[in-house]
């Protein structure tokens, strides 16, 4: 077998060849922007609500709500799970509760140009709360709506300090999502109660879409060096000009625009 037996493309965060595996799981490789989801939501949930990512301040809003409940020690994200969380894995593993879970549960596939591919894909985002009491419901499930509200802006800001520093982990030129966007959510007693002994877990819910790009700017070889592709349409920006005119004749270049043209600096500010 040699070098030239593989294809040497990327489609999002996915290489072929594959990249190495880490911890001997293929999410990893496969399906990099998965575990890095996570990574990111619940260390700024932990942050935000609990005013760090690996301990709870006292006096933060997580810190006092919890005081006197089941989760008393407990982080506003004390475990996480890449699967949709159906009963037989609710029931056979021992999750740490607050849960986050992150998952895709379908895609559509469209072609972007006549050269590029594309996958628009849905995920499912929850976050589990433990059958509370009714006095501990009343202090702490107003966190779902907190989580709710807090990962709207870090979907649509991209970042977060508390998580590598605040470095941009999706969108053009930074990770595999050229776009990601919440379309929905719900909130209430999650659909397997009924089916774990008549305890009521509650829970966010939230879908999210992502966009997914056959990327064939970043072709690498085996050795992680960039092989450049001359077929490539990167779509960085676009020149229009249109010409406005009837039966007296054409007016060219009437309408002029350009997508890839910086923004003035001084717009919005107030002029002195």
């Amino acid at each position: 077998m040699s070098d030239l037996d593989f294809l040497y493309l990327r489609f999002g965060d996915v290489n072929f060849p594959v990249d190495a595996v880490q911890n001997g799981q293929l999410f990893s490789a496969l399906d990099p922007v998965r575990d890095r989801m996570l990574a990111f939501f619940k260390d700024a949930i932990n942050q935000e609500l609990g005013g760090s990512t690996t301990t709870v301040t006292a006096s933060s809003a997580w810190g006092t709500a919890r005081v006197g409940t089941v989760l008393a020690n407990a982080q506003p994200v004390q475990d996480v799970c890449y699967l949709a969380p159906t009963p037989d894995l609710m029931r056979e593993t021992n999750w740490g509760m607050p849960l986050l879970c992150c998952y895709r549960t379908s895609a559509v596939h469209e072609e972007f140009s006549l050269q590029r591919e594309l996958i628009r894909s849905t995920w499912g985002v929850d976050y589990i709360l433990p059958p509370l009491a009714v006095d501990d419901r009343r202090k702490l499930a107003g966190v779902l709506s907190g989580v709710r509200s807090l990962l709207t802006l870090l979907v649509r800001k991209r970042s977060h300090p508390a998580y590598q520093n605040g470095l941009l982990i999706f969108g053009p030129g930074y990770g595999g999502f050229d776009t990601l966007k919440v379309t929905a959510s719900a909130e209430g007693p999650v659909a397997f109660s009924d089916q774990t002994g008549g305890n009521y877990y509650y829970a966010l819910h939230l879908d999210l879409e992502s966009v997914e790009l056959d990327d064939m700017s970043m072709v690498v070889d085996v050795n992680g060096n960039v092989i450049p592709t001359s077929s490539a349409t990167t779509f960085e920006g676009a020149d229009i000009s249109v010409g406005v005119g009837g039966s007296d004749g054409t007016l060219p270049d009437a309408i002029v625009a350009r997508t890839d043209t910086n923004p003035d600096p001084n717009y919005g500010k107030v002029r002195t």
